[in-house]
């Protein structure tokens, strides 16, 4: 692939899914607005708990076969085949196993009315199975487009569906048909844009080096998820299933502008660098720009929702809820940390490094869990801070690793990005003195400093990072044009 296209299909697969995640990001906090008014944050927390079982039970779906598929450069028909039976085996037995055992599950978390919950969501674990071939040979292909689209199209479902039922009076069953709803449309739309259909035929000897690749990428997916989302069956059980829920919405609103990007973002990434995974130089180039871009968007979003989460909050989850503008500056700071983070995995990914990463999730998984459990009898905000510093510390390793692999000076990237972080504060700064000044509502609040806001952090950019921010908004409007 030349290398202007592959810039090019990089710099229009990020703006898409970057849009595209954006666009989920937008209706995920209306559904949210909406939702809130009518549910308790016991309710949102007793469903986290849930979504902490299926996220770990869907790791094990395709068994890192998808991700295998992909890393490969070269991938044969009977793979493929082999991948989906495989999948579907694996979707079936899960589905079957949640089912099953859901009152031990339920029992085993401390909360007895999990069970229903669990037995209406099982059945998204064939839908994962279903749709996973046809996902990698879209990654492969880079359709990016077609992969936005079925996201979207898919939250926007869910949203819908839940605020239908809510509506109607239903209050935890509008949230479980959201997680059923939303996977059923993304499989649908994924199927029927890849255009794959599976042949009856399957072979083990075919499978096995990919489920030899795949068994690193599941055990690192199990324990990072672990350690992710260990807070869940921790905070549920020490403090309450309220405390939960606050903490639960923080990343909900939070994690939809910033690390849904993110992770898209790396999804569009790892495709891309797999496939120049033996040319540091160019991938050196490709790391740097995307972290910088990145950081040029991430850092405003971020401390700007630390500053102004208290009207923020107010507007979107109404009375009751105050509790989550306090979580936010914590997490806000924590996602800037695990920016680096996405971007490295991307680099181990494409490296081939699986085993790597298995060993540094256990190790993180380690410390966050050792740290959370320090800190979790001291409340909810000592849990979210506690979560901070390990990101603080976590993060320089991770990324010394990385950048070795590749051969890139760590003090190149740290130059590069420091200057959309000062830009990002100088902002900040604004914004927490004027809001000391103004004492209107929360939504005047928003008009007037969201673009005084704007504008600071722009200016702050044209002055420290022109050299860099100045073609990267000519890319942006030339495309634009093109469009």
């Amino acid at each position: 692939m030349a290398g202007n296209d592959l810039k090019r299909r990089a710099i229009g697969g990020a703006a898409m899914t970057v849009a595209g995640r954006l666009t989920r990001a937008v209706q995920g906090i209306a559904a949210l607005a909406i939702l809130s008014r009518y549910l308790s944050p016991a309710e949102f927390g007793l469903m986290s708990l849930v979504l902490f079982i299926a996220s770990i039970a869907q790791i094990f779906t395709d068994f890192g076969t998808r991700i295998a598929l992909v890393q490969r450069q070269n991938v044969t028909r009977i793979q493929e085949d082999s991948v989906f039976w495989w999948n579907i085996g694996m979707g079936l037995t899960l589905t079957s196993g949640i089912m099953l055992f859901s009152p031990q599950i339920a029992r085993l978390m401390g909360e007895e009315t999990m069970r229903v919950p669990l037995l209406w969501v099982a059945p998204i674990f064939l839908l994962a199975a279903l749709q996973g071939v046809s996902l990698s040979v879209l990654e492969r292909k880079m359709a990016f487009g077609k992969i936005t689209l079925a996201e979207v199209a898919a939250a926007l479902s869910g949203s819908a569906a839940a605020i239908v039922m809510v509506l109607l009076g239903y209050r935890l069953e509008a949230l479980i048909a959201q997680q059923v709803v939303a996977p059923l449309v993304s499989a649908l739309i994924i199927i029927t844009s890849a255009k794959w259909r599976p042949r009856l035929q399957f072979s083990y000897e075919e499978l096995k080096p990919l489920l030899s690749y795949g068994s690193y990428v599941t055990a690192a997916g199990v324990v990072q998820t672990l350690s992710a989302q260990s807070d869940r069956p921790i905070v549920g059980n020490r403090l309450s299933a309220a405390d939960l829920g606050y903490s639960t919405i923080t990343e909900q609103i939070v994690f939809s502008p910033l690390r849904i990007t993110v992770q898209m973002v790396r999804k569009v990434m790892f495709p891309i660098m797999a496939s120049i995974q033996n040319d540091d130089v160019r991938m050196r180039r490709g790391y740097i720009a995307m972290q910088h871009g990145l950081m040029v968007v991430m850092a405003p979003i971020a401390l700007g929702l630390w500053v102004l989460a208290t009207p923020v909050v107010a507007i979107v989850l109404g009375t009751g809820w105050e509790m989550v503008a306090t979580l936010m500056g914590y997490l806000t700071v924590r996602t800037l940390f695990s920016t680096f983070n996405d971007l490295n995995y991307v680099i181990f990914s494409a490296k081939g490094w699986a085993r790597f990463q298995f060993k540094w999730s256990l190790f993180s998984a380690a410390v966050g869990i050792a740290v959370l459990l320090l800190v979790v009898d001291y409340g909810i905000e000592a849990v979210v801070a506690g979560r901070l510093a390990v990101a603080i510390f976590l993060t320089p390793l991770n990324s010394y690793f990385a950048l070795k692999l590749i051969s890139q000076p760590a003090i190149e990237v740290a130059m590069v990005l420091i200057r959309p972080i000062l830009s990002a504060l100088a902002m900040a700064l604004v914004l927490g003195w004027l809001q000391g000044q103004l004492t209107v509502g929360p939504v005047l609040q928003l008009l007037i400093c969201i673009p005084l806001g704007a504008m600071v952090y722009i200016a702050a950019e044209l002055l420290l990072d022109r050299a860099r921010v100045v073609p990267l908004l000519h890319q942006i409007r030339s495309r634009g044009r093109k469009g």
